[in-house]
Protein backbone atom coordinates (compact mmCIF):
# COMPACT_ATOMS: atom_id res chain seq x y z
CA UNK A 1 0.00 0.00 0.00
CA UNK A 2 1.56 3.48 -1.27
CA UNK A 3 1.44 6.45 1.21
CA UNK A 4 -2.35 8.08 2.20
CA UNK A 5 -1.21 10.97 0.16
CA UNK A 6 -1.16 8.73 -2.96
CA UNK A 7 -4.57 6.86 -2.27
CA UNK A 8 -7.77 7.96 -3.98
CA UNK A 9 -10.12 10.02 -1.81
CA UNK A 10 -13.86 8.89 -1.59
CA UNK A 11 -15.09 11.14 1.32
CA UNK A 12 -14.58 14.17 3.22
CA UNK A 13 -16.57 14.01 6.24
CA UNK A 14 -16.76 17.82 8.41
CA UNK A 15 -17.22 16.19 12.26
CA UNK A 16 -18.48 18.79 15.10
CA UNK A 17 -17.79 18.60 18.25
CA UNK A 18 -19.19 15.19 19.96
CA UNK A 19 -19.83 13.85 16.56
CA UNK A 20 -18.56 10.58 16.27
CA UNK A 21 -17.39 8.46 12.93
CA UNK A 22 -17.40 4.53 11.85
CA UNK A 23 -14.90 3.39 9.65
CA UNK A 24 -15.99 -0.04 8.29
CA UNK A 25 -12.64 -2.93 8.70
CA UNK A 26 -9.21 -2.26 6.21
CA UNK A 27 -10.67 1.48 5.37
CA UNK A 28 -7.88 3.95 5.29
CA UNK A 29 -8.40 7.54 6.84
CA UNK A 30 -6.85 10.60 8.25
CA UNK A 31 -7.48 13.57 10.56
CA UNK A 32 -6.68 16.92 10.40
CA UNK A 33 -7.84 19.65 12.11
CA UNK A 34 -8.92 23.27 11.48
CA UNK A 35 -8.75 24.80 14.37
CA UNK A 36 -5.35 25.25 16.44
CA UNK A 37 -6.12 22.58 19.03
CA UNK A 38 -8.38 19.86 19.25
CA UNK A 39 -9.01 16.64 20.91
CA UNK A 40 -9.38 13.47 18.91
CA UNK A 41 -10.57 10.04 20.22
CA UNK A 42 -9.53 6.25 18.34
CA UNK A 43 -11.29 3.52 19.40
CA UNK A 44 -11.27 0.13 18.10
CA UNK A 45 -14.49 -1.50 17.67
CA UNK A 46 -14.68 -5.47 17.60
CA UNK A 47 -17.75 -6.96 16.82
CA UNK A 48 -18.37 -10.36 17.83
CA UNK A 49 -17.58 -13.33 15.62
CA UNK A 50 -17.80 -17.09 15.35
CA UNK A 51 -14.95 -17.37 17.39
CA UNK A 52 -16.27 -15.42 19.81
CA UNK A 53 -19.76 -17.73 19.91
CA UNK A 54 -16.96 -20.73 19.73
CA UNK A 55 -14.97 -20.24 22.78
CA UNK A 56 -18.00 -18.73 24.57
CA UNK A 57 -19.59 -22.79 23.88
CA UNK A 58 -16.38 -23.91 25.04
CA UNK A 59 -16.43 -22.37 28.30
CA UNK A 60 -19.95 -23.56 28.61
CA UNK A 61 -19.39 -26.73 27.79
CA UNK A 62 -16.05 -27.23 29.85
CA UNK A 63 -18.25 -26.05 33.13
CA UNK A 64 -20.83 -29.05 32.53
CA UNK A 65 -18.47 -31.63 31.27
CA UNK A 66 -15.69 -32.60 33.35
CA UNK A 67 -13.87 -33.98 31.08
CA UNK A 68 -12.78 -31.07 29.34
CA UNK A 69 -11.10 -30.15 32.40
CA UNK A 70 -8.78 -33.24 31.97
CA UNK A 71 -5.11 -33.41 31.02
CA UNK A 72 -3.97 -34.15 27.89
CA UNK A 73 -2.03 -36.22 27.18
CA UNK A 74 2.09 -35.22 25.50
CA UNK A 75 2.03 -38.20 23.66
CA UNK A 76 1.16 -37.52 19.77
CA UNK A 77 -0.64 -40.32 19.18
CA UNK A 78 -3.23 -39.81 22.14
CA UNK A 79 -3.19 -35.92 22.01
CA UNK A 80 -4.90 -36.55 18.22
CA UNK A 81 -7.87 -38.89 19.73
CA UNK A 82 -8.19 -36.68 22.69
CA UNK A 83 -8.47 -33.77 19.90
CA UNK A 84 -11.43 -35.90 17.50
CA UNK A 85 -13.32 -36.68 20.68
CA UNK A 86 -13.20 -33.37 22.08
CA UNK A 87 -14.84 -32.63 18.70
CA UNK A 88 -17.41 -35.05 18.48
CA UNK A 89 -18.43 -34.20 22.26
CA UNK A 90 -17.98 -30.31 21.34
CA UNK A 91 -20.59 -31.01 18.07
CA UNK A 92 -23.44 -33.10 20.04
CA UNK A 93 -23.09 -30.09 22.37
CA UNK A 94 -23.34 -27.48 20.01
CA UNK A 95 -26.82 -29.45 19.11
CA UNK A 96 -28.11 -28.41 23.20
CA UNK A 97 -30.59 -25.23 23.25
CA UNK A 98 -30.05 -24.91 26.76
CA UNK A 99 -26.19 -24.71 26.32
CA UNK A 100 -26.38 -22.61 22.82
CA UNK A 101 -28.21 -19.96 25.16
CA UNK A 102 -25.91 -20.33 27.88
CA UNK A 103 -22.73 -19.67 25.48
CA UNK A 104 -24.94 -16.84 23.89
CA UNK A 105 -25.12 -15.33 27.60
CA UNK A 106 -21.51 -15.60 27.94
CA UNK A 107 -20.48 -13.39 24.76
CA UNK A 108 -23.10 -11.10 25.16
CA UNK A 109 -21.40 -10.70 29.12
CA UNK A 110 -17.86 -10.48 27.54
CA UNK A 111 -18.68 -7.97 24.80
CA UNK A 112 -20.26 -5.49 27.18
CA UNK A 113 -17.89 -5.52 30.01
CA UNK A 114 -15.42 -5.00 26.83
CA UNK A 115 -17.38 -1.88 25.88
CA UNK A 116 -18.11 -3.25 22.19
CA UNK A 117 -21.38 -1.57 20.67
CA UNK A 118 -24.71 -4.21 20.28
CA UNK A 119 -25.99 -4.74 17.43
CA UNK A 120 -29.25 -3.05 16.36
CA UNK A 121 -28.50 0.60 16.34
CA UNK A 122 -26.55 0.62 20.03
CA UNK A 123 -24.63 3.93 19.04
CA UNK A 124 -27.46 5.74 17.23
CA UNK A 125 -29.28 5.11 20.31
CA UNK A 126 -26.60 6.60 22.42
CA UNK A 127 -26.74 9.36 19.95
CA UNK A 128 -30.34 10.45 19.92
CA UNK A 129 -30.58 9.87 23.50
CA UNK A 130 -28.67 13.05 24.37
CA UNK A 131 -31.17 15.06 22.30
CA UNK A 132 -34.32 13.19 24.42
CA UNK A 133 -37.46 14.89 25.16
CA UNK A 134 -39.79 13.27 27.72
CA UNK A 135 -41.95 12.22 24.98
CA UNK A 136 -39.67 9.77 23.40
CA UNK A 137 -40.15 6.06 23.57
CA UNK A 138 -37.58 3.24 24.60
CA UNK A 139 -38.32 0.24 25.71
CA UNK A 140 -36.11 -2.88 27.05
CA UNK A 141 -33.80 -4.81 24.32
CA UNK A 142 -35.05 -8.57 23.58
CA UNK A 143 -33.87 -10.76 25.66
CA UNK A 144 -33.15 -8.23 28.72
CA UNK A 145 -34.80 -8.72 32.10
CA UNK A 146 -33.39 -6.32 35.14
CA UNK A 147 -34.00 -6.77 38.35
CA UNK A 148 -33.40 -4.21 41.39
CA UNK A 149 -32.57 -4.45 45.07
CA UNK A 150 -31.16 -1.85 47.57
CA UNK A 151 -28.36 -1.54 49.49
CA UNK A 152 -27.78 0.95 52.49
CA UNK A 153 -25.54 2.87 49.75
CA UNK A 154 -27.12 2.25 46.82
CA UNK A 155 -29.46 1.17 44.45
CA UNK A 156 -27.90 -2.49 42.35
CA UNK A 157 -29.66 -2.76 38.82
CA UNK A 158 -28.41 -6.61 37.73
CA UNK A 159 -28.95 -6.91 33.82
CA UNK A 160 -29.47 -10.12 33.06
CA UNK A 161 -28.69 -11.07 29.33
CA UNK A 162 -26.77 -8.16 28.85
CA UNK A 163 -23.38 -8.23 30.93
CA UNK A 164 -22.83 -4.21 30.79
CA UNK A 165 -19.90 -2.07 32.78
CA UNK A 166 -19.42 -3.98 36.18
CA UNK A 167 -19.80 -2.42 39.22
CA UNK A 168 -19.08 -6.19 40.93
CA UNK A 169 -16.67 -8.86 39.34
CA UNK A 170 -18.70 -11.32 41.41
CA UNK A 171 -22.10 -9.99 39.93
CA UNK A 172 -21.16 -9.25 36.14
CA UNK A 173 -23.84 -7.14 34.69
CA UNK A 174 -24.34 -5.27 37.81
CA UNK A 175 -25.12 -1.11 37.21
CA UNK A 176 -25.07 1.05 39.90
CA UNK A 177 -27.33 4.17 41.28
CA UNK A 178 -28.16 6.50 43.80
CA UNK A 179 -29.83 5.28 46.74
CA UNK A 180 -33.42 7.78 46.05
CA UNK A 181 -33.78 6.29 42.50
CA UNK A 182 -35.11 3.31 44.10
CA UNK A 183 -38.61 4.15 42.33
CA UNK A 184 -37.38 4.94 39.25
CA UNK A 185 -35.42 2.35 38.08
CA UNK A 186 -38.07 -0.30 39.40
CA UNK A 187 -40.61 1.22 36.93
CA UNK A 188 -37.96 0.99 34.00
CA UNK A 189 -37.30 -2.59 35.26
CA UNK A 190 -40.79 -3.62 35.61
CA UNK A 191 -41.65 -1.83 32.16
CA UNK A 192 -43.99 -4.01 29.54
CA UNK A 193 -43.29 -3.25 26.21
CA UNK A 194 -42.85 0.56 24.56
CA UNK A 195 -42.75 3.23 27.17
CA UNK A 196 -42.90 7.12 27.33
CA UNK A 197 -40.52 8.61 29.19
CA UNK A 198 -43.40 10.84 30.19
CA UNK A 199 -45.11 7.61 31.42
CA UNK A 200 -42.32 7.38 34.35
CA UNK A 201 -43.19 8.45 38.02
CA UNK A 202 -43.65 11.85 38.39
CA UNK A 203 -42.09 12.12 41.45
CA UNK A 204 -38.67 12.38 39.54
CA UNK A 205 -38.01 15.33 37.91
CA UNK A 206 -37.85 15.48 34.46
CA UNK A 207 -33.93 15.88 34.15
CA UNK A 208 -34.29 12.88 36.32
CA UNK A 209 -36.22 10.40 34.64
CA UNK A 210 -33.73 11.74 31.15
CA UNK A 211 -30.65 10.99 33.07
CA UNK A 212 -31.34 7.40 33.69
CA UNK A 213 -32.89 6.33 30.85
CA UNK A 214 -29.94 7.71 28.83
CA UNK A 215 -27.82 5.71 31.13
CA UNK A 216 -29.85 2.87 30.07
CA UNK A 217 -29.23 3.33 26.37
CA UNK A 218 -25.98 3.71 26.97
CA UNK A 219 -24.90 0.39 28.89
CA UNK A 220 -27.35 -1.09 26.54
CA UNK A 221 -30.40 -1.64 28.64
CA UNK A 222 -32.54 0.37 26.73
CA UNK A 223 -33.38 0.89 22.82
CA UNK A 224 -35.46 3.75 21.27
CA UNK A 225 -37.93 3.11 19.73
CA UNK A 226 -39.50 6.58 18.64
CA UNK A 227 -37.45 9.89 18.35
CA UNK A 228 -38.72 13.48 18.16
CA UNK A 229 -35.01 14.43 17.18
CA UNK A 230 -35.72 16.27 13.96
CA UNK A 231 -32.11 14.94 13.16
CA UNK A 232 -33.41 11.23 12.70
CA UNK A 233 -36.95 12.95 11.77
CA UNK A 234 -40.40 14.24 13.42
CA UNK A 235 -41.83 10.75 13.15
CA UNK A 236 -39.60 8.96 14.95
CA UNK A 237 -37.82 6.10 14.02
CA UNK A 238 -37.22 2.58 14.70
CA UNK A 239 -33.18 2.25 15.56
Amino acid sequence: MGRLSELQELAYVDLAPGDVLYLPKAWVGGVCSAEDFSVCAILRVFPKTQADLFRALIEAVTEQDAGFRRTVSQDLGRMARSYAEALQALELYGKSAELLRKAWEKLRLRLADEHRPLPGGHFAAVRVAAQFDTNDQVRQRSGISMAVSQTPTDVYVYVAGLGGICAQESEPGGLLFPPDALGLVSAIANSQGTFRISDLPDEYSERARLATVRRLIQEGALEVVVSSSREYGASGTCL
